[in-house]
């Protein structure tokens, strides 16, 4: 019998869940699963405490898995979704996310580092180091985290300061193929009883994956961390900074379309036909659509209107956590600050991305939390600031048509924005759960948001209009922006029933919304989008059996997801193409999440995380532009009369990035050489049907089905003073897509791939 409040509820067995293939702790006699504590509920918890599907992943094994990029978060959990497009992440958990990538896009996945959010998504590199642990949680969160969690959020979690004991650190060293060197260092200082400092740093570098030496690695970071805790008050400081400097994101083109036959330009090794390679250019050069005119023609790197391909970013933050523990409860407040710029030439997806962005963001986060015997509860304020400056260039060249074109009009598909953005954000939320019996909780949580977003800057924007004169439109005009100015609520309802001290299972209901907001069009035609908003119904449980051998946490959801946000190629009523984000869908997401961690021996662990998803588009229908006749899509589409416009029907197409089924299943067995040390060895697979990675449902975008394979090998001196481990992952060298985007006005689809096989070792040395 239970005789606290459920939302508190601790296992009485020290084992907890930490995914895919979970740890085990030291000394062979008394192996088990290692317990982990979360504050995805922005409050300690056991992860078996907490009623949501949440799945968190140590530091030791985010290293072990290889990750040490956005892009890696794949591997973290079948649920997630995770990509880079045009130099933007994209997160996608259960078929919810955004596929737009310019400075006006936002994720649908909050994105979170030490409890704070972080808004720009090309910012995230240089940040997978010395963690104590990763948090996904799935589903919306609009109580706790507000804006831009309508999938879900993610949340990484640096090492603290350990207060006591020696001075000590680590220093970790490793190399692979595709030249991979990275080092990673840390050492954590004791002060007194009170205070310690902890300092860690990461360099990364590695070539590219691509031949044209796209999808590499080269980042340093650095991070500095103090803690001070006394009985009644603690203050963690935080500063942190990233420096990246590489060639960047890359692609290569998939078929089938006009010049692939096979699943790729190279079937054989897509990775030797990046976007800049010549096997690529060959291909731009054939003519395409009415007269052959809207060839490509080659990217051209190293001229004026199309520079080499490279990404910088410099990034910085500060973020503070002081904590006020009293009989009324604890205090929380959390100011930060961070400020970041960002600046890449890309052309993942078939034309050029040139852009610079400047961006800086201050957040607020006040909180009061307090069991007081039957009810658990917390509330708090929370107020955000950005500002950006984006100076972006879009071009695509259409030599052919120049070739015939005598009026003296360049004629290309291009863009040239000057962007001053501002947002403004202010929210009250509280949750909590009351124990209507020692078994049964009800658990309730709103929180009303008031969002305002600004836009100032002008556009140069040129598009081709067909074979006949004058063959493009120029437009030259302002951008302003005053129509974004949002009141949302969004609340959760729920309830939590103990069957024992061990297991339990609750039923949720929850919404969550993205936020509004511009594109580059003229404020009298309308240039903005409205809000999209989901409400999630879960029914889970959590269970602990065969005295803590298995675990096994389950939950069955279904979301419906409306005004889906989605941006495309639109004609202005201004006499001009760009590029319109607007609310065009309805979904519904239906399925089960699975975890299993079973204990088979002392020294024997099996792990499987699994989810079978039906995820829909009800509604899903937009005005899209294209002059070259039938638009290049697999979806329904009907002309509009006297215009280059089609209407495009996707209603009944499953979601981007949602695959029917996708289960990672790992073994881990422990070989305890006793006086001689300890070998730890891992394997584990990922398995996923095929999915959509685009809007247009082209056949060139469905990625097959695929199933990799990652091994780990790991080698513990008896001290435990140091340990090497060879691993190998991807080992079937699967060419798997994870984003499709089809070069305006032609049928060539660029897509971007996983990581191929890759294959190294290194050694740490702890003091």
């Amino acid at each position: 019998m239970m005789k606290n409040n459920p939302f508190t509820r601790r296992n009485t067995i020290a084992l907890a869940i930490l995914t895919a293939a979970a740890p085990l702790t030291a000394s062979a006699a008394t192996r088990e699963i290692e317990e982990v504590v979360i504050t995805a509920e922005r409050k300690e918890a056991s992860i078996q405490d907490t009623a949501a599907a949440i799945t968190a992943v140590s530091g030791d094994k985010l290293e072990q898995m290889g990750v040490d990029s956005p892009e890696d978060l794949n591997v973290a959990t079948p649920s997630l979704q995770a990509s880079m497009g045009g130099g933007m992440m994209q997160f996608y958990v259960r078929g919810v996310g955004t596929f737009a990538a310019n400075a006006f896009a936002e994720n649908a996945v909050s994105f979170n580092v030490d409890g704070v959010y972080v808004s720009r998504t090309d910012t995230y590199e240089g940040l997978f180091y010395d963690l104590e642990r990763i948090e996904v949680l799935k589903g919306p969160q609009g109580t706790l985290y507000g804006r831009n969690s309508t999938g879900g959020a993610i949340n990484l979690i640096s090492r603290r300061p350990d207060i006591g004991g020696d001075m000590g650190g680590y220093i970790t060293t490793e190399a692979g193929n595709y030249d991979l060197k990275r080092i990673d260092a840390a050492v954590n200082i004791p002060v007194n009883d009170v205070f310690a400092m902890r300092a860690a740093a990461q360099k990364i570098d590695r070539d590219g994956y691509f031949d044209d030496g796209t999808d590499d690695a080269d980042s340093t970071s650095f991070r500095l961390s103090s803690l001070y805790d006394s009985d009644d008050f603690s203050a963690l400081v935080i500063a942190d900074i990233q420096r990246v400097d590489r060639t960047g994101p890359g692609a290569t083109i998939s078929g089938p379309s006009s010049e692939v036959s096979g699943e790729f330009l190279d079937s054989d090794d897509p990775w030797s036909a990046g976007a800049l390679s010549d096997a690529v250019e060959q291909a731009l050069t054939v003519p395409r659509g009415p007269f052959g005119i809207f060839t490509r023609g080659a990217l051209a790197q190293g001229t004026a209107l199309s520079p080499e391909p490279g990404f910088e970013m410099d990034a910085g933050s500060i973020v503070a956590e002081f904590n006020w523990h009293t009989d009324m409860g604890t205090f929380t407040l959390i100011p930060a600050y961070r400020e970041s710029e960002v600046g890449t030439q890309n052309y993942v997806p078939g034309l050029l991305i040139d852009s610079v962005t400047d961006s800086d963001q201050t957040s607020l986060e006040f909180r009061w939390a307090h069991n007081s015997g039957n009810l658990d509860w917390v509330t708090g304020l929370f107020y955000f600031d950005e500002n950006t400056i984006n100076d972006g260039f879009f071009f695509q060249d259409l030599p052919v048509l120049n070739q015939i074109n005598t009026f003296g009009l360049q004629t290309v598909n291009s863009s040239l924005l000057d962007l001053d953005l501002g947002t403004e954000t202010t929210a009250i939320f509280a949750e909590g759960t009351y124990a209507l019996t020692d078994k049964l909780g009800f658990k309730l949580g709103a929180r009303y948001t008031q969002e305002e977003k600004t836009m100032a800057g002008n556009a140069i924007v040129a598009a081709p209009t067909g074979p006949f004169p004058p063959f493009a439109d120029q437009a030259v005009f302002d951008l302003q922006g005053t129509g974004v100015d949002d009141d949302e609520v969004t609340w959760k309802l729920g309830l939590e029933y103990d069957f024992d001290d061990d297991n339990f299972a609750y039923f949720t209901v929850s919404t969550g919304f993205k936020a509004g907001g511009y594109y580059a069009e003229q404020e009298q035609f309308g240039n903005f989008y409205d809000p999209e908003t989901i409400t999630a119904y879960s029914l889970g449980s959590k269970n602990t059996w065969l005295d803590g051998a298995l675990r096994v946490n389950a939950e069955l959801f279904y979301w419906d997801y409306e005004d889906h946000q989605e941006s495309h190629l639109a004609d202005s009523p201004g006499g001009y193409a760009t590029f319109f984000t607007e609310n065009v869908g309805q979904a519904t997401m239906k399925g089960l999440d699975l975890e299993v961690d079973y204990l088979l021996t002392e020294v024997d662990l099996l792990t499987l995380n699994a989810q079978l998803l039906d995820a829909t588009f009800d509604e899903f229908s937009f005005t899209a532009f294209s002059p070259t006749g039938a638009p290049n899509t697999g979806c329904d589409f009907s002309p509009v009369t006297g215009t280059s416009d089609y209407v495009i029907d996707c209603s009944g197409k499953d979601a981007i990035r949602a695959p029917e089924w996708s289960f990672t299943l790992a073994y881990e067995h422990i070989f305890d050489l006793r006086e001689n040390g300890e070998l730890a060895f891992t394997l584990r697979t990922k398995v996923s049907d095929e999915t959509y990675t685009g809007i247009d449902y082209l056949p060139s975008q469905l990625t097959d089905g695929y199933t990799r394979t990652d091994m780990y090998l790991n080698y513990t001196s008896p001290s435990g003073q140091w340990n090497a481990a060879i691993w190998g992952r991807n080992l079937e060298n699967e060419a798997t897509t994870s984003s499709g985007f089809i070069a305006p006005f032609t049928d060539l689809m660029f897509s971007t791939l996983m990581a191929p096989r890759t294959y190294g070792a290194n050694i740490q040395y702890n003091f």
